[in-house]
């Protein structure tokens, strides 16, 4: 997730200026970084839908969270829905050549797994656990993206 900044005047002066002294740091995104983080989130909502029969929402919170770019929202039924869930956001994700995830909180106990890729977090709740927290509620005011039109799904409704 990262910003590009600005170049001084003296790094658009040309070639022989190009070398930057100590304190001068130019730090640019990768043309369509944006773009894949959606992508990668899109993907994730896909291959966990393909795995429940619950709603799965993937929610844009850069613009009021700093650290994270997307959440993936979803559920399962019982306790290895939630797994298999899971399981298949990083099979999909690493066949796709997306990112490996960086931390997985909560497979142990199956009520809510948090994989966290850096740029998105994607949360497979237990079907209670979701309604008790309510991410959505919690995060009404971020829009809402349309994953499947993202991947290429048709609406199953």
């Amino acid at each position: 997730m990262a910003d590009p900044v600005g170049t001084t005047e003296d790094e658009d002066q040309g070639a022989a200026d190009d070398e930057a002294g100590p304190d001068e740091v130019t730090i640019l995104a990768a043309p369509g970084d944006d773009d894949d983080v959606r992508r990668w989130a899109c993907l994730a909502a896909r291959a966990a839908a393909g795995k429940t029969d619950q709603a799965t929402v993937v929610l844009e919170v850069a613009p009021v969270l700093a650290i994270v770019e997307y959440f993936v929202i979803t559920a399962g039924r019982n306790p290895r829905q939630v797994r298999a869930i899971a399981d298949e956001v990083e099979e999909q994700l690493g066949r796709a050549g997306g990112p490996k995830p960086v931390r997985i909180e909560g497979r142990d106990t199956q009520q809510w797994v948090l994989m966290d890729y850096g740029d998105f977090v994607v949360h497979v709740f237990l079907d209670e656990m979701r309604a008790f927290y309510d991410l959505e509620k919690l995060w009404r005011d971020v829009a809402r993206v349309d994953w499947r039109a993202a991947v290429g799904d048709p609406d199953p409704t």
